[in-house]
């Protein structure tokens, strides 16, 4: 928002040519604690990476509390690694 001088998430969307609800989505992501999404970004595998879509991702958001959400990110790592 700060780069396209963008007011609002709405705003945002009518540059990025995007949904607001779908904008407003990927946004809170960046909610995560950063290892998670320092994980997710560094990560060599794009397979793995790709298993954490944005419902799964916003679940983890969804639990709010950071030990939650590192156990949950580790129990579905571990699911999707065996």
């Amino acid at each position: 928002m700060q780069s396209t001088g963008a007011s609002s998430i709405r705003h945002l969307a009518e540059i990025a040519g995007e949904d607001w609800s779908h904008i407003a989505r990927v946004l809170r992501i960046l909610e995560l604690p950063s290892p998670i999404r320092d994980f997710l970004r560094c990560h060599p595998d794009p397979l793995i990476v790709k298993k954490f879509h944005l419902r799964r991702l916003l679940e983890l958001v969804h639990l709010g509390d950071a030990d939650l959400q590192f156990s949950r990110f580790r129990e579905v790592l571990t699911l999707i690694q065996t």
